[in-house]
């Protein structure tokens, strides 16, 4: 078992390596690459991650917004390529609490592992493909048809209502959904873990402390508001890497800076003690067997 599990790791690493490798020389010269790309990696890391999920019961992360970011811009790729205004949508979410969504979570560059790698992907390839779209017109050249052109024209003028506000009225929405669904309707038992429960589960950390400033009574409440001031300003701020190249650049830069540092700080501080037992599953053990 633990040689499987090591020569399973092992392919996980090889493959995590080599589509990062696929995905900088879809950027630096040939970003036609990366629609292709993301349209066959994103299913199967969600399929993938839906069967592990499932089995150690993180089955309500996978409603979380950012898989359904991804399935927005899947629509937006094969459906409405050519609509300007599907695009500005789909780049606010992409590129707004996506992208910082990496930096709150932590993610990071474990190229072993199944599960962090494919937060990675889930997080940054929407922004990475909208990137290419947006900055580079010859990504429509072998696509079935051609993608939306944004011309802010002479006077600058920004589609606000499409880049800023009616991403986050999804974004509204989908927790307005969730949060009813969820804690009105289904009323999960607490050993199934959400993003909700994640980041109040700390009795003494900032966040807990923030989310009690009013009573546990309240905490839903000034989650949530939170959550929503803390997306619509990543999608103000996600208006400069809209209108800039440069600044598009320097940010997605940033990030990349952000998943390598985190990843030597796992590799450094977490894996040198633990180890695999560092990881909250092995990819090759069933999810009836996950603990």
């Amino acid at each position: 078992m633990r040689e499987q599990q090591n020569c399973m790791e092992k392919l996980v690493f090889v493959t995590s390596l080599t589509c990062l490798m696929v995905v900088g020389y879809g950027i630096v010269g040939f970003p036609c690459i990366l629609p292709y790309f993301y349209t066959g990696a994103a299913p199967f890391l969600v399929g993938l991650r839906i069967w592990l999920y499932w089995g150690v019961k993180w089955q309500l992360f996978l409603v979380d917004f950012c898989y359904f970011a991804n399935l927005l811009l899947y629509i937006y790729l094969w459906a409405c390529p050519g609509t300007e205004e599907v695009f500005c949508v789909v780049f606010a979410v992409a590129n707004g609490p996506l992208l910082f969504a990496i930096i709150t979570y932590r993610n990071t560059l474990a190229f072993h592992s199944l599960d962090r790698m494919t937060s990675v992907f889930i997080h940054i390839l929407p922004a990475l493909t909208t990137f290419a779209i947006r900055w580079y017109p010859s990504t429509s050249m072998p696509w079935y048809t051609s993608f939306a052109s944004i011309d802010l024209g002479a006077d600058d003028r920004l589609p606000w209502e499409w880049i800023v506000a009616v991403p986050f009225g999804f974004y509204v929405l989908h927790t307005i959904m969730y949060f009813t669904v969820v804690y009105i309707c289904v009323k999960p038992d607490e050993q199934y873990w959400d993003t909700y429960r994640y980041m109040t589960g700390s009795s003494g950390g900032i966040i807990s402390k923030v989310l009690n400033v009013f009573g546990p009574k309240y905490k839903p409440v000034v989650f949530v508001t939170l959550s929503w001031l803390y997306t619509l300003m990543t999608m103000l701020i996600g208006v400069l890497w809209f209108k800039y190249f440069y600044a598009h650049c320097v940010f997605l830069s940033i990030i990349g800076l952000v998943l390598i540092w985190n990843g030597a700080s796992f590799y450094l501080d977490v894996f040198s003690e633990k180890g695999l037992d560092a990881e909250p599953y092995r990819f090759c053990v069933k999810p009836s067997e996950a603990k």
